[in-house]
């Protein structure tokens, strides 16, 4: 009977999902903006329902997991905050007002989501689990030559020449937090490395403030390495200690939000002078509005869905893939070479506000919302396989690292913790350049500790 039970359950939490996922479509366009944050929650629950069947963290943090939640979520409460109107950009709310296509846009994207769950679940049914990894013991050189990196706290790297945008010394910055981050690790152990760890958190926020998704990201690679290493199991206990470590996060971001101008409380230099203004803040008319621009969850629903929009409203804005072979172009410069694709967040932000782009302004759109505007309908199909490609990578992720090491695991790390960054719609392309200026780094500080040991050892000899 019980497997009789099973069976029906391996079919009938697949099917919910790509059922609820047309919801939309039945219920109209403006019944969906009524409901769309129920739909996509129901949906996010059905899909953790089915992660989480073996009840093992580690599976909450899987590239296709971290796409999954953090659009979801999102959307939901992006969704929340502009049918009740929490939204601080009045263009954006009559926009939103005026879809004519928003159930089919909707639609769409929980589609393709449901499409990323379901794909990795069967790929991983049908692939050998990788072996149980062992801890990464670091090597003593790995911080001494992530000690070249400190001056990117101070000096800006401008690489956009290169296909860049602006300064991007906070790649190196986040490749010392990972150094880091992998020695506390082996290090101490308990209550101690967790303080050690949100320490780390603080300061990179407090040196980083106009960088605070990268402060509150690090959060992932800390999860990667507490939970790669050994099962644990979902418990109430650890469902506690989240919901504290959400809370910090959350005192974080309003921190470093207020230190940045929000609240019109004037601008700081750091998150401590910001810090009695938060009381202030969370009094105001617009704190929640305000949050949710915090947290980019309006901006993020907004633009993921007013992207599939423009292209209901003009087809010629599809791209047929241009934006997604533009990272193969990263190394050429725009200057030499005028026929080098353009982004996404390019193209989309001249479509829908020319005058931002005009001085240099972007808004991102969603990794989803960007297979649309090049596979148009086809999107969700493209999605499958790209999810085909996440769970590659974090299959190879889990082999690699158990036998190559500490500077291997920092670049994978690296990789797996800006997949975020890639979901909230930046580009594949600006995804490329930090993964590949990451990978020239941490080569770079493999380098002097492998020429320090040469130069050691030749000494050594010679006495």
């Amino acid at each position: 009977m019980r497997s009789a039970a099973s069976a029906v359950q391996e079919v009938e939490m697949p099917l919910l999902l790509i059922l609820i996922s047309f919801v939309p479509l039945w219920i109209g366009n403006e019944s969906t903006k009524v409901f769309a944050h129920a739909l996509i929650f129901i949906q996010a629950i059905l899909a953790f329902m089915l992660i989480c069947r073996t009840r093992d963290v580690f599976c909450l943090i899987s590239p296709v997991s971290l796409i999954f939640f953090y659009t979801s979520l999102s959307l939901g409460i992006g969704a929340w905050g502009f049918r009740n109107e929490y939204v601080l950009v009045e263009r954006d709310m009559e926009c939103y007002k005026s879809w004519s296509s928003m159930n089919v846009s909707l639609s769409v994207l929980m589609l393709s989501l449901s499409f990323m769950v379901l794909t990795e679940r069967y790929v991983r049914m049908r692939k050998p689990k990788p072996p149980q990894s062992t801890e990464v013991k670091p090597k003593r050189s790995l911080m001494l030559s992530g000690i070249v990196l400190t001056p990117f706290f101070v000096v800006p790297l401008d690489l956009s020449l290169m296909g860049g945008d602006g300064d991007l010394s906070i790649v190196p910055k986040t490749v010392f937090a990972i150094f880091f981050l992998i020695a506390v690790q082996n290090i101490v152990s308990g209550l101690i490395r967790w303080s050690m760890y949100l320490g780390l958190i603080t300061a990179f926020a407090t040196f980083s403030i106009q960088d605070k998704r990268e402060a509150i990201f690090l959060i992932f690679p800390i999860c990667f390495l507490e939970f790669a290493f050994k099962k644990t199991k979902l418990s109430f206990a650890l469902l506690i200690w989240f919901l504290i470590l959400a809370a910090f996060l959350l005192l974080l971001i309003l921190l470093m939000s207020v230190a940045r101008g929000y609240g019109g409380f004037g601008g700081f230099s750091t998150i401590s002078e910001a810090a009695p203004f938060i009381l202030k803040y969370v009094e105001s008319d617009i704190f929640i509005g305000g949050l949710f621009a915090n947290i980019e969850v309006n901006y993020f629903f907004f633009h993921a869905l007013n992207a599939i929009e423009l292209v209901f409203k003009d087809t010629a804005n599809l791209n047929f893939g241009l934006t997604i072979i533009k990272p193969l172009f990263i190394v050429l410069p725009r200057y030499f070479f005028e026929w080098k694709p353009d982004s996404i967040i390019g193209l989309y932000t001249t479509a829908f506000d020319p005058a931002i782009r005009a001085v240099g302004g972007s808004w991102p759109i969603s990794i989803l919302s960007e297979f649309f505007w090049n596979f148009y309908f086809f999107a969700p199909f493209v999605t499958l396989l790209f999810s085909v490609f996440l769970v590659e990578f974090h299959m190879k992720m889990v082999r690699v690292i158990r036998s190559k090491g500490d500077y291997t695991l920092a670049f994978f790390l690296f990789a797996h913790m800006h997949l975020v960054v890639l979901a909230r719609g930046s580009g594949l392309d600006q995804y490329a350049v930090c993964v590949l200026l990451a990978l020239i780094f941490i080569l770079g500080c493999w380098f002097i500790s492998f020429f320090s040991k040469l130069i050691y050892q030749k000494k050594y000899l010679l006495r």
